[in-house]
C-alpha cells in the first residue's frame, strides 16, 4: 500500500498517524469515520484549526488521520479528533517531528513504486546510503512533494535506492530530493564516510594533489622534449630536471636513465683528449714560492703521485 506509514513523525514529510477511539468504557468505538468527526491541529503552540483530512477507518475502532508534509513542518504538532456520539472520548496526541541532518540533494533520474534512481553524480558505493532516508523536496509530478522513505539498499553503479513504504506518488526525472540520516550531525557524518567515503576520499585526494601541483607526477609524459604540461616551471620539481624550464629538458639525454646508462657504459677519452696544447705538465701542478712550506710540499707530493700513476699506468 503506498501510504505514509514512517515509524517515527519527521520534519516537514507527510505523516500517517494511527490510533484507537474509545468510549468512556474503555471499549474501541466503530464507525466514527462517518460521526462527524473533527480533526484539529496545532503547530509549534498556535491556535487549533481544522486538518487537511479527516479520520479514515482501519477496522473495528482503529482509525488513521493522514498529516500533510506542510502540517508536518513544527517541531510540535497536537493533535485531537472528536466525533458527535456522546460518549465517545476525544482523541489527542502530541507529535514531534524529527529534524534530520542533510547530506546530499539533486534531481532524480527515475523512480517506481519501491525506488528512486538517484542523480548520476551521487556515490558509487554500493550500500552508500543503507539506512537513511531520501525525502522528495519538490512537486514535480504533482502529489509528489514531502514523502519520506526509508534506503534499505543502494546500487552505486545504477544508482538506484530501493525504498520503504511505497510511495504514494512515484517520483519522476523532475522530482527533487534530498539524502537524511536520523543520526545526529557529527554520527551522520562518520556513518556516510564508512559507507559512502571513498568516492569522497578519493575526491578530496585529487583535489589535494592538484592544489599542491603533484597531480602530474600521474600524468602520462608528452612525446616530445617540452615537459611543461606535466611539470609547471619554476616548481622544485621542474628545477630538478631543468633549472626551472621545462622547455630544456630532453628525456632522451637529460633523465635519469640515459645519465644511468651513460655512467655505466663507461667515459672513453677521444684520441686527443689530451694534448700538449690541452694540457702542459709544466703548469699543471706548479710550485709556487709563494706558497707557504706545507702548501708547496702538498704540491710536490702530489705531482710525484700523479707522474708514478702515468708510469704505473
Amino acid at each position: 500500500m503506498s501510504e505514509h506509514y514512517l515509524p517515527f513523525p519527521v520534519f516537514g514529510a507527510a505523516y500517517r498517524l494511527v490510533f484507537p477511539i474509545v468510549d468512556t468504557d474503555g471499549k474501541l468505538v466503530t464507525g466514527a469515520e462517518a460521526d462527524t468527526p473533527d480533526s484539529e491541529i496545532s503547530r509549534s503552540g498556535g491556535a487549533l484549526t481544522d486538518c487537511t483530512n479527516e479520520i479514515a477507518a482501519i477496522g473495528q475502532g482503529i482509525y488513521y488521520l493522514d498529516l500533510t508534509f506542510a502540517e508536518m513542518e513544527a517541531d510540535v504538532v497536537a493533535l485531537i479528533v472528536k466525533t458527535a456520539t456522546a460518549g465517545t472520548c476525544t482523541f489527542y496526541s502530541i507529535l514531534h517531528p524529527r529534524r534530520m541532518t542533510h547530506f546530499f540533494g539533486g534531481t532524480a533520474q527515475a523512480g517506481s513504486d519501491n525506488s528512486i534512481t538517484l542523480n548520476a553524480g551521487d556515490t558509487t558505493k554500493d550500500g552508500g546510503y543503507e539506512g537513511m532516508y531520501v525525502i522528495t523536496t519538490n512537486n514535480d509530478p504533482a502529489g509528489v512533494e514531502g514523502q519520506a522513505r526509508f534506503i534499505h539498499s543502494y546500487n552505486g553503479a545504477s544508482k538506484i535506492a530501493n525504498t520503504n513504504p511505497s510511495w504514494r506518488t512515484n517520483p519522476t526525472a523532475a522530482t527533487a530530493y534530498s539524502i537524511r540520516s536520523t543520526l545526529p550531525a557529527d554520527l551522520a557524518r562518520l556513518q556516510h564516510i564508512l559507507g559512502a567515503g571513498e568516492s569522497i576520499i578519493e575526491d578530496e585526494s585529487t583535489k589535494s594533489l592538484v592544489a599542491h601541483n603533484l597531480d602530474h607526477l600521474a600524468k602520462t609524459a608528452t612525446a616530445g622534449a617540452d615537459m611543461t604540461t606535466e611539470v609547471a616551471d619554476n616548481t622544485i620539481l621542474s628545477r630538478m630536471l631543468a633549472n626551472g624550464d621545462t622547455a630544456a629538458f630532453v628525456p632522451s639525454t637529460d633523465g635519469l636513465q640515459p645519465l644511468r646508462d651513460e655512467l655505466a657504459a663507461g667515459v672513453t677519452l677521444a684520441d686527443d683528449a689530451i694534448t700538449a696544447a690541452k694540457f702542459d705538465e709544466s703548469t699543471a701542478f706548479p710550485v709556487k714560492a709563494a706558497d707557504a712550506g706545507p702548501t708547496q710540499i702538498a704540491r710536490v707530493a702530489l705531482d710525484i703521485g700523479v707522474a708514478k700513476f702515468l708510469l704505473d699506468g
